[in-house]
């Protein structure tokens, strides 16, 4: 947590807060966003580090808030000249996976490591 304070606190991430303006504008997931440089192609991209989301809200919501999320990342990436807005979905969560692509994401395999114990 301490890192997140301090990366917004030095403009290096971007905290996001979606709600629900239909709803009293209740408060429904939190967004972390930064900066990530391509220093082989030279491209600057957009890293969707991670999504809190709070739990028990209606399919509806759920699909409007990616809907309209989606769009304002849309122009930030234009005005802030990025390439690619990147994230990393869990294999498991199918429907995170499904709803990106239907928001036109290219989704591409990838491998990650978690723990490494060297002895």
């Amino acid at each position: 947590m301490n890192g997140i304070l301090k990366g917004i606190l030095k403009n290096q991430i971007q905290c996001w807060i979606s709600y629900d303006t239909q709803d009293e504008n209740n408060v429904n997931a939190v967004f972390l966003l930064t900066q990530l440089e391509d220093p082989f192609k030279g491209e600057r991209n957009l890293l969707l580090y991670t999504i809190t989301r709070v739990t028990g809200i209606s399919d509806e919501i759920t699909l409007r808030m990616w809907q309209e999320g989606f769009q304002a990342l849309m122009k930030l990436m234009k005005k802030g000249g990025y390439s690619k807005l990147v994230g990393f979905i869990d294999e498991e969560n199918k429907y995170l996976a499904d709803l990106a692509k239907n928001l036109g994401a290219k989704l591409r395999w990838h491998w990650a490591i978690d723990k490494v114990e060297v002895d």
